[in-house]
């Protein structure tokens, strides 16, 4: 399984993220926290855990609070890179959203949608 982390100015609401995904498969809420999509192409979940700034080191959460005042943090797994690419290509951005790949790489959310559109592989890159 691999993962990557959202981290967004608001809490997501995981229910009206079901109906982005909803025509790629079946789109359903395991609690109020988790969100699944399956499908023939794989499968993807997105879980709300704020305990995941405790996984970033001190100038990593410095830089987050700095850019983004109350942060809500999302663990993303994915079964491989064409479903992290389906999450991240559907998600609605109605707020700041970043992506951490875990590699190195933090950056804005339509980042990491304009490497998928270009053919950029970016759950490895490294900064």
């Amino acid at each position: 399984m691999r993962s990557f982390i959202i981290i967004s100015e608001n809490i997501l609401d995981l229910q009206d993220l079901n109906g982005s995904y909803i025509d790629i498969g079946k789109a359903y809420t395991t609690s109020q926290s988790r969100l699944v999509v399956e499908g023939d192409w794989g499968w993807f979940s997105i879980s709300h855990d704020d305990t995941i700034i405790n996984d970033f080191d001190d100038e990593e959460r410095s830089a987050i609070n700095f850019t983004l005042e109350d942060a809500s943090f999302y663990l993303a797994e994915y079964s491989n890179l064409y479903s992290a690419n389906m999450a991240i290509e559907r998600m609605p951005v109605n707020t700041r959203q970043w992506i951490d790949n875990d590699h190195g790489l933090i950056c804005p959310i339509d980042k990491i949608k304009k490497y998928i559109l270009d053919g950029i592989e970016w759950q490895n890159k490294i900064k």
